[in-house]
């Protein structure tokens, strides 16, 4: 009988060890488990902040050889002039030509930082001042651009024209000097201010100029969409203006015909001033990849930077 007692208290005492031990065993690997857990999560947070650092960088680049391709478009128009003034205003020829930029030419491919990028230039009059959009202008442009009911594009526009006069009260500019002010707007969906790429749809800073003092429709190059915001143009309009524009180059009176009875101011001269936009060359170009916008002006007999604007395209 003690032999039997014996034995089970020594089973006990070995089931008790094994109990034990399965017990720091299960202990042990959730630890383990917490730690794996703990060091995974630590590289994935590793690896993204990488990530981002690494697309901040090239962000950060980009922007910077944009704005630098910025400068170079100007010295390049500038040389141009200079160029004229020495050969007293004669036309250059086919040769000399090449090696020169004008307005409304091009485009015209720039290298910065190994970067390559391309110029398109245009004469800024075609495009509205946006300080000189009206609340029932920039309510029509919300509802072309994006297509929404009047409520919302009026409330958007409300928002516009109150960050304008505010910004007004506080300056001498009259309102917006520059396009981050007109986009930084709260309450401005990306898609309307930077405009889309893979919808294939123009944002505002395609549409609009800032600092220009122009509000005028070139017909034969400005925007589609402007002429239903300014000129009040139907579908059937748009259509006959596509046509026109489709055989030819418009004259001015045919010009005056097609805008007859409506408010907008037709564009007959070009101006002093020029809208630069530079993007990447690629023809796969990134989802978000940078743009930059910029308005010279002709003074005293060269072009100076009015304002200028990096962003990126969605």
């Amino acid at each position: 009988m003690r032999s039997l007692n014996t034995a089970v208290s020594r089973s006990q005492s070995r089931f008790s060890n094994v109990r034990s031990k399965g017990y720091i065993l299960l202990f042990t690997l959730g630890v383990l488990a917490v730690i794996s857990v703990l060091v995974l999560s630590i590289a994935v947070s590793l690896r993204l902040d990488a990530q981002l650092v690494g697309r901040e960088k090239e962000r950060v680049q980009e922007e910077f050889a944009l704005l630098g391709a910025v400068q170079y478009a100007v010295a390049r128009l500038n040389t141009t002039l200079e160029s004229q003034r020495q050969s007293g205003g004669k036309p250059f020829d086919t040769k000399s030509r090449r090696t020169f930029w004008f307005p409304d030419e091009g485009p015209y491919p720039i290298n910065i930082f190994g970067v390559e990028l391309v110029a398109s230039l245009e004469d800024a009059g075609i495009y509205p001042d946006a300080n000189l959009l009206t609340e029932r202008d920039w309510q029509r442009l919300f509802a072309e651009m994006g297509e929404i009911d009047l409520q919302a594009s009026s409330a958007l526009a409300g928002v516009v024209v109150r960050s304008k006069l505010s910004l007004a009260k506080r300056s001498s500019a009259g309102g917006f000097t520059n396009f981050r002010q007109l986009l930084s707007n709260a309450g401005l969906p990306q898609y309307l201010t930077r405009g889309s790429v893979s919808r294939g749809t123009p944002g505002i800073i395609d549409l609009l100029a800032i600092g220009t003092g122009q509000k005028q429709l070139e017909i034969n190059r400005s925007p589609l969409a402007l002429f239903k915001v300014l000129a009040g143009f139907n579908d059937s309009q748009i259509a006959n203006l596509q046509l026109a524009r489709s055989r030819g180059t418009i004259a001015p009176f045919e010009g005056q015909k097609l805008l007859s009875g409506s408010p907008a101011k037709l564009m007959l001269e070009k101006t002093d001033l020029i809208k630069i936009k530079i993007q990447m060359k690629n023809d796969t170009v990134p989802v978000h990849a940078m743009q930059a916008v910029a308005i010279l002006k002709l003074e005293n007999g060269i072009y100076k930077i009015l304002n200028q604007f990096v962003s990126e395209q969605f």
